[in-house]
């Protein structure tokens, strides 16, 4: 019996340290404070401060050399093939390279080279954003198992290093990751319209097919089915572009707004999110507060904290959002000033051409992946697109 309680007191001391570090921590992750070991590709500590990241410039050239060709069209594999190619080393080589006592579990031993599963992962780790996610997985006291946790439960906090990736871009990418495109070969450039036409009846992807220099565009479905699943909702190629190019210049004409798009399109292109106006800033400092709430909750409920502690907590966050929201109010009103001072020199062609001419002559990728969600192939050759822009 006395061996019995001993044993039990003995359990309960790990758990309380366990506890108390995993507060710890976890207060650091929701103050935007990094806590890993290794810093992601493109990033390194700071030395003075190894909470904080600072960009690694020769990595980081290659995380925006691998968003560039994916929003161009270039696949996932085919960009690992372009990397290895060019002998750049892969993550966990350049990480051994620099020095660090570094090991990636998830990995084929001796697998030293580019994949399709370390490209997706740059495509998708917001962390090039200028955002801190943490607390992604969790591990037991007693067990070696990791368990991943739901996003909703990972810690988020915008603009605490600089990023390398624009949030415009990113979410683009994120875009076309679930339109799910297919990817080309070395030898073929991915189709204008790649992971944006659907048939309008079941969704499936049309499927292009090119016969004597000529293109027609069938519904996926039916192309691998058979005329039991779906129609063919046959249409060409040169149809769709025309229909495009008239609905989105008929689009131009009608808005008087089409500065007020541009600038809220491409700002975040021309400038770094370091440079954000002050009522962006003041959304972060609201979402890092939102964050420590949680973080309180959970400590109260471990029993971290007394009710009276969370209760001054919860508070103090509480005067500061309300400050905060008043101050909003206060910049909202002078977001349209800054609009007139926007430079648009550095804009791509196409846009150019529109602010010049009010109309573009033909669409390109980019303009196409930036503007349109999704194509909508009927039959009758009647099309439906559907903008990613609502106040066009």
């Amino acid at each position: 019996m006395i061996i019995d309680i001993k044993n039990m007191f003995n359990g309960f001391y790990p758990r309380d340290i366990s506890n108390k570090v995993r507060s710890t921590l976890r207060a650091k992750q929701a103050d935007g404070q990094f806590i890993g070991a290794f810093a992601c590709y493109g990033y390194k500590k700071s030395p003075k401060n190894h909470n904080k990241l600072i960009i690694d410039n020769d990595a980081a050239e290659v995380v925006k050399q691998i968003y560039a060709l994916y929003i161009s069209g270039v696949g996932q594999n085919t960009i690992a093939k372009l990397l290895n190619a060019s002998s750049i080393p892969c993550p966990s080589e350049y990480k051994k390279l620099q020095g660090l006592n570094y090991k990636n579990g998830n990995r084929l031993n001796y697998t030293t080279y580019w994949t399709y599963s370390s490209i997706r992962h740059i495509l998708k780790n917001e962390m090039y954003t200028g955002c801190m996610v943490q607390n992604k997985s969790f591990r037991t006291l007693c067990s070696k198992t990791v368990s991943a946790l739901p996003k909703d439960k990972w810690i988020i906090v915008p603009d605490t290093h600089e990023p390398i990736i624009d949030k415009q871009t990113f979410d683009r990418v994120q875009l076309l990751l679930s339109n799910n495109i297919r990817q080309p070969s070395l030898k073929n450039n991915i189709h204008l319209l790649a992971g944006i036409i659907k048939c309008g009846d079941c969704g499936r992807a049309m499927v292009k097919i090119s016969r004597n220099n000529k293109s027609v565009f069938v519904c996926g479905s039916y192309n691998r089915y058979g005329k039991n699943t779906c129609s063919s909702h046959r249409i060409s190629e040169s149809t769709i572009l025309r229909f495009i190019t008239n609905d989105f210049n008929k689009l131009l004409k009608e808005t008087d707004n089409l500065e007020h798009f541009l600038y809220k399109e491409y700002t975040s292109v021309n400038n770094s999110s370091h440079n954000l106006k002050p009522d962006e800033h003041i959304h972060f400092k609201i979402n890092r507060l939102e964050q420590k709430k949680r973080s309180y909750n959970e400590d109260l409920n471990e029993n971290l904290i007394s009710e009276n502690e969370y209760d001054n907590f919860i508070r103090r966050c509480n005067l500061q959002i309300s400050a905060l929201k008043k101050q909003l109010d206060k910049t909202s009103h002078k977001k349209t000033d800054n609009i007139s001072s926007f430079d648009f020199g550095n804009t791509p062609a196409v846009i150019s051409e529109m602010l010049k001419n009010n109309e573009i002559s033909k669409p390109d990728r980019i303009i196409l992946t930036q503007m349109v969600n999704c194509i909508y192939i009927y039959e009758n050759n009647t099309v439906k697109i559907v903008y990613n822009v609502d106040h066009l």
